[in-house]
């Protein structure tokens, strides 16, 4: 059966069982919990992608997602999140549905050690047991530990390109830093150059701007993966005139080429173009051929932006926040700390994809941020994949 296409934007109350579960933090429905004729509750349990916070953590701190749909489905239905011990079956948490009877719930992946086994309650109907002991050991893992790049990692478009998009800027290892746990991509002058860059805009004035380094980093030649479920843990710049980004592409059939012989496509699982940009900076993209020179471009800005945040004070430029992509063999879905922001049937890929981060300042983004507000930094806690081959993990 395939999974609901609705997103999972729904609130569930942020209540906290024995130090043991946390769930959804995001504001909870007007209405109030009520107990209505469920006659069904599935539950599927997702790998650790939700950990919201200010300051770098291990990754195993992630709680996993627990995805809850109950049937017939409807609003507001009270749910009881139980965890199985040596004694039988305790409550740890509360939380109720959405309008579309869903609701995220987040978790502890492990109990003493093992894989924590869990189930949901709706009224007096449960659903199966599940846990998450598929995902408990990623096939990828970087927490950015040490002084510099692991070697999976390289620096990629480390030229300018004067008949592309960034003319004024390219890629460059002095634009990446390792220290204190995460890995700093940066916007900052080129200092080998004195000159500026002209660049005719979209609104017909030419302007000069410095030449620009970028962070730019890629795992390709050294890791890539075909389906499953790929994370990072980002802070992003608030200033417009940049975008930070986690995103894949392809193995190229023919190395350094892109184009329609190709099965795979680019996702850009998510992109920040700074707070005041449209719907809050945040969104997620696919490109893929669907014909032979038509390039196929699905996905723009996330809606409901703040729905995601865990409180008013909260923003993508002031704590970490997980996004991640589950991609199986007919669907992409994206998420932001374990709830669902966006999923395309369109142009899924088919073969090997690498991950890439990056901090980049295109030439149409220039005029909005000045040269005497550089440099500027985007900030990565971890990056980590679990791989599902065959995709029987995953959702369809």
């Amino acid at each position: 059966m395939r999974t609901p296409a609705r997103p999972l934007t729904a609130a569930v109350a942020a209540v906290l069982g024995a130090g043991l579960i946390g769930l959804s933090l995001q504001p909870a429905p007007a209405a109030e919990p009520v107990s209505r004729a469920v006659t069904g509750v599935t539950v599927r349990m997702l790998p650790q992608l939700a950990h919201a916070g200010p300051t770098p953590d291990k990754p195993k701190k992630a709680l996993a997602a627990l995805e809850v749909q109950v049937e017939p489905a409807e609003p507001a239905v009270a749910l009881r999140l139980q965890v199985h011990t040596a004694q039988g079956w305790r409550t740890v948490g509360t939380g109720q549905t959405d309008a579309g009877g869903q609701a995220v719930l987040e978790a502890e992946a492990t109990l003493d050690g093992k894989p924590a086994t869990y189930r949901v309650k709706a009224g007096e109907v449960r659903s199966a047991p599940t846990d998450a002991a598929v995902w408990l050991k990623p096939t990828f893992t970087d927490t950015f530990a040490g002084k510099r790049l692991s070697k999976v990692w390289k620096n990629r478009v480390t030229g300018y390109n004067p008949k592309g998009l960034r003319a004024c800027s390219r890629g460059s290892a002095k634009a990446v830093t390792v220290a204190e746990g995460v890995v700093r991509l940066s916007v900052l002058k080129d200092p080998a150059r004195d000159d500026l860059c002209t660049v005719q805009h979209s609104d017909g004035v030419t302007r000069q701007h410095a030449y620009r380094l970028n962070g730019n980093i890629s795992t390709e030649g050294a890791f890539s993966y075909r389906y499953g479920f790929a994370a990072a843990r980002i802070k992003f710049p608030r200033l417009r005139g940049q975008h930070g980004g986690f995103w894949l592409q392809p193995l190229p059939k023919v190395p350094g080429k892109w184009g329609p012989t190709w099965t795979g496509a680019e996702v850009d699982i998510i992109e920040s173009f700074g707070a005041a940009a449209e719907g809050g900076g945040l969104a997620s993209f696919t490109y893929h051929w669907a014909k032979a020179h038509v390039r196929v471009k699905t996905g723009g800005p996330l809606a409901n932006q703040r729905s995601y945040l865990a409180n008013r004070k909260d923003a993508w430029h002031r704590n970490f926040h997980v996004f991640s992509l589950e991609w199986s063999p007919t669907v992409y879905i994206f998420r932001i700390d374990g709830q669902e922001t966006w999923r395309s049937y369109e142009g899924i890929s088919g073969i090997g994809e690498f991950p890439i981060l990056s901090l980049l300042s295109s030439d149409y983004e220039l005029p909005r941020l000045a040269d005497s507000k550089l440099p500027q930094h985007m900030y990565v806690d971890w990056v980590r994949v679990w791989q599902d081959p065959t995709g029987a993990n995953l959702a369809h």
